[in-house]
């Protein structure tokens, strides 16, 4: 059988050389790495940054002379965003990159002695315009027609959402007349496939794109890297003297700890990137509420922007005065995974998640989770494996999560739903299924027929969106000190 060539241009770093990677870069190398275990694939990857350089021959690192462009409500820091950019300024980026990415697909294809088969755009709607636009070009060059999947991306559709809506100034109206003009998804689009992690997100990509045909649409759960997150008694039972291995990085508040208290009996712990939608702030409320028990430690992962960590800081410390909550940083996989085993319970209160990863990595270490009845979680998140609060009052959500931490703590969801939780992790979420539903349904090819059964086609009954046209937390009016 012939080798099938992919090649996916990313938007975000990975965890190399000791750079830490958002949901995204970790989704991209996750499915480079499980694409590459496939008998008959190679898959190749590129991903634009500002400082990585290392050698792969597999592996492009796209080099730019700035930070990557971000979207609004920015987690990763950097100070360039598209909604920033002029049109020059933006075409500068965009023939940058696909100079870069065209280089790379050439590299890839004279050391496979094929040309490409299919090309995945993940999560950055830049990425779809340059493979479009490169794929054009070869096939006028007399070259092979790839064929082309976008991999959808939560942030980039809300940032649609918003301009269509002109209720945010975050983000003026450019891109979503920049896509509709190009076609890429009108009737008869250049885009074979378009994948997304939820229903809901296939109704909000609906909304804002109607021409675009439902038979090309395809709901594929994430998978996780299952090497790496696993139960950990080891972990777990040496709890009392894990705080000597968490480290806590500088605030950016006087008053911020500097240093790790003891973990206490119980511990709650929150994994996420500081945007508006992962709704930390209402966790930081719930803990001043079940933080009133001493024996209860809660540990948040992730980061944000300057200003949304000082916010949060602000927040725990200064407002609500918590003294047995820590802000960890962003961390690479296998520290999470080591939280996540010594964790009696994961909570995510995110509203309309999108991705779920988070969820899944939790339960996959064999901690039960807590999330909001909203978004993708619905689809997975059972009582058996942990609870989701409703969002029926939002005066009510605070004291209801806090009563439920509450409950999964007193009654033991780690012992009780851990197990539960871990192995239905494990058999229901691996990377080489997705990955081989995925070349399913855009190759067609008969070797991965059999993972087609496991997909979910967007129907013409799907939900219809709940994306939230209003940030959570505006922290430009905000009365935060």
């Amino acid at each position: 059988m012939k080798k099938q060539l992919i090649f996916q241009l990313g938007t975000d770093s990975w965890q190399r050389l000791g750079e830490l990677a958002s949901g995204s870069g970790v989704i991209h190398e996750a499915h480079h790495n499980a694409f590459n275990a496939i008998p008959n694939i190679a898959a190749y990857s590129a991903y634009p940054s500002a400082t990585l350089s290392f050698t792969d021959p597999q592996v492009s690192v796209l080099a730019l002379p700035h930070d990557a462009p971000a979207y609004g409500s920015d987690t990763t820091g950097s100070p360039f965003h598209y909604h920033g950019l002029s049109s020059a300024e933006f075409e500068i980026c965009k023939q940058r990159l696909k100079a870069s990415t065209a280089r790379a697909l050439e590299s890839a294809e004279e050391r496979e002695g094929t040309q490409v088969d299919l090309a995945i755009a993940h999560h950055s709607f830049i990425n779809l315009i340059i493979l479009s636009e490169l794929n054009a070009e070869r096939v006028a060059l007399g070259k092979n027609r790839f064929k082309l999947m976008y991999f959808a991306n939560g942030k980039a559709l809300k940032m649609f959402a918003h301009e269509m809506r002109s209720v945010n100034t975050e983000y003026p109206s450019g891109f979503y007349p920049l896509l509709k003009q190009s076609g890429l998804f009108a009737k008869n689009s250049p885009v074979d496939l378009y994948a997304a992690t939820s229903k809901e997100q296939l109704a909000v990509f609906s909304s804002i794109f109607p021409d675009f045909e439902t038979q090309r649409m395809l709901v594929t759960h994430n998978g996780y890297a299952a090497d790496c997150f696993k139960p950990n008694l080891a972990v777990r039972e040496r709890k009392e003297s894990i705080s000597d291995a968490l480290v806590v990085p500088k605030g950016p508040l006087e008053i911020s700890p500097t240093e790790m208290g003891q973990v206490k009996e119980k511990v709650v712990v929150f994994c996420g990137n500081f945007g508006d939608w992962k709704r930390l702030d209402l966790l930081l409320q719930a803990a001043s509420i079940y933080e009133r028990r001493a024996n209860i430690t809660t540990l948040i992962i992730g980061s944000g922007s300057r200003e949304a960590t000082g916010y949060y800081h602000r927040l725990a410390f200064q407002q609500l005065g918590l003294l047995d909550t820590w802000f960890l940083g962003a961390k690479k996989q296998p520290d999470i995974a080591r939280i996540n085993a010594l964790a009696d319970v994961g909570v995510y209160p995110s509203l309309n998640e999108s991705s779920g990863l988070i969820f899944k990595e939790a339960m996959a270490c064999g901690t039960p989770v807590i999330g909001s009845d909203s978004g993708l979680p619905r689809s997975f998140v059972s009582d058996a494996v942990g609870a989701l609060v409703p969002e029926s009052d939002p005066k009510l959500f605070v004291p209801m999560l806090a009563k439920v931490v509450l409950k999964a703590l007193d009654e033991d969801w780690k012992t009780h739903k851990g197990p539960v939780a871990a192995a239905y992790a494990a058999s229901s979420y691996s990377l080489k299924r997705q990955c081989e539903q995925l070349l399913g349904r855009v190759l067609a090819t008969g070797q991965y027929q059999h993972a087609i059964a496991g997909s979910t086609p967007i129907s013409e009954t799907a939900p219809q969106p709940r994306y939230s046209t209003g940030s959570v937390r505006r922290l430009a009016t905000s009365n935060q000190p």
